[in-house]
């Protein structure tokens, strides 16, 4: 079946906002480890993947409270989960972008007559924020989705489901997702799409590979130029003449 849409994930597909909270939390982690007198570092690239990442912010607080208590036997500190806001807030307000190549690839998609939406678990207020600050709300607008459209989150297949139908009534056969979480990933495929996993940016470590493609993946693409090319395969459309996909 010719590809007529893209639905992409948020964080970590469109704006690297994965990293930047990666940074933050896993110096605030080894600081309460110390603290407790461990010796840090206790949470490795992989294991933040493996537990936290894809999860809406509720869900990952108290994955991260259950997982340090079972890790040391001891609570995070009260003030752990405010700080960690203020922070990354903080962060995301100087370091927040969007991904190399993005901007390209959904100028690319509007050119070539390829609908495309944002899917993600963040609640509305925060998505909007992100993609305004990432110079991407304009892309989407106004299809633009989160947990807050849908009664079930990623993973459940609600909010893809409905970004396709949204965007153009798209069955789930004529639509590629774009994800670099197991939790998305799965959405994607409980969805009945064509799943490409996306890992780039700093985060492209085997252990992920392996995780999306556990998930169901039906490729895995290394940078946003190896996504275009196969859209655009998949969409049966002539790549774009200045790109050049690797």
């Amino acid at each position: 079946m010719t590809k007529k849409a893209v639905l992409f994930d948020c964080d970590g597909v469109l704006i690297n906002t994965e990293e930047i909270g990666y940074k933050i939390l896993s110096k605030m982690l080894d600081d309460e480890l110390i603290s407790l007198g461990h010796q840090p570092p206790m949470y490795s690239r992989e294991k933040y993947v493996e537990i936290l990442s894809g999860i809406t912010y509720p869900q990952f607080v108290d994955r991260m409270k259950d997982d340090f208590k079972q890790l040391t036997g001891s609570e995070l500190s009260k003030s752990f989960f405010e700080k960690l806001g203020q922070k990354i807030s903080a962060a995301e307000d100087t370091e927040m972008k969007a991904i190399d190549g993005v901007k390209t690839l959904l100028t690319s998609l509007k050119s070539a007559g390829i609908s495309f939406a944002v899917a993600s678990n963040s609640g509305a207020e925060g998505l909007e924020r992100k993609l305004k600050k990432a110079g991407l709300y304009d892309y989407f607008l106004p299809h633009v989705y989160s947990r807050d459209d849908v009664q079930n989150e990623k993973p459940a297949p609600d909010m893809y489901l409905l970004a396709s139908k949204k965007i153009g009534n798209f069955s789930p056969d004529e639509c590629i997702v774009v994800e670099d979480s197991v939790t998305g990933a799965k959405a994607g495929v409980a969805a009945g799409m064509y799943v490409i996993g996306f890992v780039g940016e700093q985060h492209r470590i085997d252990q992920e590979e392996a995780h999306l493609k556990k998930a169901g993946v039906s490729s895995i693409a290394y940078g946003m130029n190896e996504v275009l090319a196969e859209v655009f395969n998949l969409a049966g459309k002539q790549l774009p003449s200045n790109s050049h996909p690797t």
